[in-house]
């Protein structure tokens, strides 16, 4: 069936998720009354647009789109490539998943005059982070301002009719306005430009902390298993999914037998320092591994101790999931690969060599500070 004066056939509905076609109804909704409100809005400086969202998902990332929804608000004529103020859009990943939306407006000289920071959960849908950050943008630029009131007819006490006063004494319904408002006289930028502003904020470091447990093999003849702990550092915000990982663990005394069927008791610490790049929700990691071993005959004979030290690369693969607010719960594995070993004392020629590759599984809870 062909519509007459559309141009289309109807072809069917194509399947789209619901959470969109909610959306793009909701648009088309809108975009009439808020297009008529944005003609009526006070004249907007000339402005440059800086859109950069390439630390955003794939779909954050379309500048098309978030120019489409800036213009239902603000006039085309408003953004000038080389105009002296900026509207700097930065929309970026948290290191948890999350969506980071940066909106700035900034003078010639680079002071801030106003700006917006908001976050959406990891689960957010793009095309909703796009809608709120150019609502967010038109609204910093003055688009949802009220328009001045129009100035009032002069009064006309001696005419004995309405139809007997000037013309300019008579008030009108205002023409529809057809075209967008001219650029301001220079004063009212420079008292948008003098007006007190907030001091821009730096967008937090994330630090978290973790505590949980350790289950290794081959770092002894025998399985181990004892508590960890840990600290997660974000050196930058500029690089928010490369992680600094320092954590470490103790393995309970065990007793060993020796070749010459003497018993020890024996302490293992594992210290850690891994670079970690997080995804998503999960996190890959590679680093270094250093264990000390101290050894101490059963018996308490003197001089039968011994210390050993060893190097290792570590490769780690981990989840996090999110629990609730600035908690979550994370699942690593480890290999070791040893590469380096040193003894301090002649009792450890009695043990057999462990293993150079060693496996382990963490669990722990992290908790996140701004």
């Amino acid at each position: 069936m062909r519509h007459d004066g559309i141009g289309y056939e109807a072809t069917g509905i194509p399947k789209k998720s619901s959470t969109l076609l909610l959306f793009f109804f909701t648009l088309a909704l809108t975009l009439p009354v808020r297009t008529a409100f944005a003609l009526d809005a006070p004249a907007i400086a000339p402005t440059q647009l800086d859109f950069d969202a390439r630390q955003a998902p794939k779909s954050c990332n379309d500048r098309v789109t978030f120019d489409a929804l800036l213009r239902t608000w603000v006039a085309e004529n408003v953004w000038t490539p080389d105009a002296a103020r900026r509207l700097i859009v930065r929309i970026h990943r948290s290191p948890r998943g999350e969506k980071l939306v940066d909106v700035t407006l900034v003078d010639a000289t680079g002071t801030t005059m106003a700006e917006h920071h908001e976050r959406f959960g990891f689960r957010e849908e793009c095309h909703k982070v796009l809608y709120e950050s150019a609502r967010a943008a038109a609204r910093l630029l003055g688009a949802f301002e009220k328009p001045p009131p129009p100035e009032p007819c002069p009064t006309c006490p001696a005419c004995p009719s309405c139809a007997d006063c000037p013309a300019s004494s008579v008030p009108a319904q205002p023409p529809q306005r057809t075209v967008v408002p001219v650029q301001p006289p220079p004063r009212k930028v420079a008292r948008a430009q003098s007006r007190p502003q907030p001091p821009p904020s730096t967008p937090p470091r994330r630090t978290s902390v973790m505590a949980g447990a350790l289950l290794a093999t081959g770092i002894t003849s025998q399985g181990t298993a004892g508590p960890f702990v840990g600290v997660n550092i974000v050196p930058s915000s500029h690089f928010p999914r490369f992680h600094v990982e320092l954590g470490g663990a103790w393995l309970p005394p065990m007793q060993a037998t020796s070749k010459t069927r003497a018993g020890y008791r024996m302490d293992i610490v594992p210290l850690f320092g891994s670079v970690c790049h997080a995804r998503h929700v999960f996190r890959f990691c590679g680093g270094i591994a250093s264990t000390f071993y101290d050894a101490q005959r059963a018996d308490g004979a003197m001089g039968h101790d011994g210390l050993r030290v060893t190097l290792a690369g570590v490769a780690r693969l981990g989840a996090e999931l999110d629990v609730a607010g600035a908690f979550s719960m994370r699942v690593d594995t480890y290999m070791l690969t040893r590469f380096w070993r040193r003894t301090f004392g002649n009792e450890w020629a009695a043990f057999d060599d462990p293993s150079p590759i060693a496996l382990g599984v963490a669990g722990v809870a992290v908790w996140s500070l701004e």
